[in-house]
């Protein structure tokens, strides 16, 4: 009887420690669970495409591939297939760079708002480029004003590197 009284005990307060927990989330407009929690991350952990995938999913967006593989940054122009592709910076995009000289793979960035000027903030990983906002997982996440021409990007003023476009989400 007591051992099952010490159960019971334990499992209200594990209950009650969630419900202040969902609470204080809830409050502070935080989501109950991080989309990297609930979403199955299909990508190498610490790639720009992995922070890409995630912060979509954590912003509604559940990014679909053709397929299972070839999904490096520059790829993703033509395998995403539930995207509209746009030359234009969208909030909730995915900016899609092209391969440049020393990085064969490309780069891709979350679009987080798009200013008055034409420039556009991005938060992206794997590329130092940008100020430090946050750690995800153990891995840094930086944010960067972005300026575009019709054929580049240049992210946090650095040299212009080749744009393919904008992934704007079809839901």
């Amino acid at each position: 009887m007591k051992t099952r009284r010490q159960a019971l005990l334990i499992l209200a307060s594990l209950l009650a420690l969630v419900a202040v927990t969902m609470s204080f989330r809830r409050r502070m407009h935080l989501p109950i669970l991080p989309a990297f929690l609930r979403v199955a991350q299909p990508l190498p952990k610490g790639q720009c495409t992995w922070y890409a995938f995630g912060r979509a999913a954590e912003a509604g967006w559940k990014i679909r591939f053709d397929v299972n593989s070839g999904r490096h940054g520059r790829n993703w122009w033509e395998k995403v297939t539930n995207a509209k592709k746009s030359d234009t910076p969208v909030a909730g995009a995915v900016l899609v760079l092209d391969a440049w000289l020393g990085n064969e793979y490309g780069h891709v960035a979350y679009v987080e708002k798009v200013l008055d000027n034409g420039s556009f903030e991005i938060t992206h990983a794997n590329f130092a480029a940008g100020e430090t906002v946050t750690q995800r997982e153990g891995v840094t996440v930086y944010r960067a004003s972005c300026t575009q021409t019709e054929a580049s990007v240049s992210i946090a003023g650095g040299a212009p590197l080749p744009l393919r476009g904008f992934l704007v989400p079809v839901k």
